[in-house]
């Protein structure tokens, strides 16, 4: 598809790369959908971590209060987190000639290439602080296949194989990750699991082997390949998940977008030569509620 854009009409051009740009990006994002996005002025921003106990007073129970008696006291608690902002740009130039002539359609894929360039590095950002690093510091680790009932901290162990082998307990594994949220008082409607192409494999596999138990969701990758879901749980596929992980989180809980600068664009023209295309987004993912995310790690077994 070629582009009809006037050649001496640099302003116009100029709009219509950033119009192009914004709205190719926001179809492109696939972990931005987990978190708010909120804006800010400031390159430190602090945010409170809140502890998801359920508040227990200190003193007399809540319940069985005497007439005229003093209310127990609860005090929440609360760690305050500090993080910075990333600065994230990429920029293509396309050549006078490219402008002219348009055989190839060298405009519509710079534009793509850089869309796609940025919100590929947001996002694996955005995967490296929602996954802790590939820790269990702060978030709750499950391993596939590993010391089932066991508990090490915040690391828990499945009772099946990797979601590509025979021994998959797939179905379980998801269960016992929305357990693991539930228990520590987290709504679990809604939950998404992000996964790689090899994964997503694995699971549609699993599910379609399973058809007579799960016929909706075996039916609609029959018919036009959709990710789906089951019990509950959004799929969603992405590559800035690794081989042999996948992650289980509450959208909107487990965490936050700041946005200094949003997505945009410019142009620098060189006349009669070529012209850039730059883009630039500045902002940072604040991990709110690690405790609202599963990793799941030993995923994907080499056969």
């Amino acid at each position: 598809m070629a582009f009809n854009i006037e050649v001496g009409n640099s302003d116009l051009r100029a709009r219509y790369y950033d119009k192009t740009i914004k709205n190719l990006a926001p179809r492109m994002y696939k972990f931005m959908q987990a978190l708010t996005v909120e804006s800010t002025s400031a390159w430190k921003n602090f945010f409170w971590r809140e502890d998801p106990t359920v508040l227990a007073p200190i003193g007399p129970g809540i319940k069985g209060l005497a007439p005229g008696a003093m209310f127990p006291q609860a005090v929440q608690k609360y760690t305050q987190i500090q993080t910075h902002i990333d600065k994230y740009g990429l920029e293509q130039q396309i050549t006078w000639e490219d402008i002219l002539t348009n055989d190839l359609d060298v405009q519509g894929r710079a534009l793509f290439k850089i869309a796609e360039g940025v919100t590929k590095a947001v996002d694996d950002q955005i995967y490296t602080v929602l996954s802790d690093g590939d820790t269990s510091t702060n978030i709750i680790v499950y391993n596939i296949g590993g010391n089932p009932g066991v508990t090490l901290g915040s690391t828990y162990g499945g009772i099946g194989g990797g979601w590509n082998q025979s021994s998959s307990a797939f179905i379980d594994d998801l269960l016992a990750g929305q357990q693991l949220i539930a228990e520590n008082n987290i709504d679990t409607n809604d939950l998404i699991l992000f996964m790689n192409p090899k994964d997503i494999r694995g699971a549609k596999r699993y599910i379609t082997d399973k058809g007579a138990q799960f016929n909706s969701f075996s039916n609609d990758i029959a018919l036009n390949g959709s990710m789906g879901g089951t019990v509950g749980v959004k799929f969603v596929q992405s590559n800035s998940v690794p081989v042999s992980r996948a992650l289980l989180l509450k959208p909107k809980v487990c965490g936050s977008w700041k946005d200094l600068v949003p997505l945009q664009t410019t142009t620098i023209e060189d006349k009669f030569r070529n012209v850039t295309v730059r883009a630039v987004q500045e902002g940072v993912c604040q991990l709110y509620q690690p405790l609202a995310i599963v990793l799941y790690k030993g995923t994907n077994i080499t056969q």
